[in-house]
């Protein structure tokens, strides 16, 4: 018994172009983010979550296309190697195409969020050193009652100015 598999292998290549736009939207981000490019982040964030969404609809597609498949054959199908007996050769090669494009691309998408998060952090941590250095934490001292004071700190920039 041979399966009908032109709308998984269409669930797959929508998938897949989503997939490298999305790959694509990654590595704008990161240069905006050396850049410091804020409206264009914020621009290129709001598409991620637009792909992100039509993803997650194809995905559930994908997901109900394969449940349907192990009705089918009868038994439970646990990633899309099962189904290889059950479906033509010219298929199946196709699958695997979109498979490893979609395998690749989100190893790269992994890799550059990595790298972008390190730059948000890095970016934070020297605006909040800056914010410090013009106006520092005063160190809370305890009184005679047990109150906590905040003593004077000193600050770079005069503020009584």
């Amino acid at each position: 018994m041979m399966l009908e598999v032109s709308g998984l292998i269409k669930i797959l290549n929508q998938q897949s172009g989503l997939i490298a736009e999305l790959k694509n939207l990654t590595n704008e981000q990161l240069q905006a983010l050396k850049q410091d490019e804020l409206e264009k982040i914020t621009a290129i964030t709001g598409q991620q979550e637009y792909i992100g969404r039509q993803l997650a609809g194809l995905e559930e597609q994908r997901r109900q296309l394969i449940d349907d498949y192990s009705g089918v054959i009868g038994m439970a199908v646990e990633g899309l190697s099962d189904l290889q007996p059950y479906i033509k050769n010219s298929d199946w090669k196709e699958i695997q195409i979109y498979r490893d494009e979609i395998t690749h691309n989100s190893q790269a998408i992994k890799q550059t969020n990595e790298l972008n998060t390190l730059l948000l952090k890095q970016g934070l941590k020297y605006a909040e050193k800056m914010l410090n250095l013009l106006q520092p934490q005063k160190p809370r001292i305890y009184g005679k009652s047990g109150d906590i004071n905040s003593g004077g700190g000193q600050t770079i920039v005069d503020t009584n100015v």
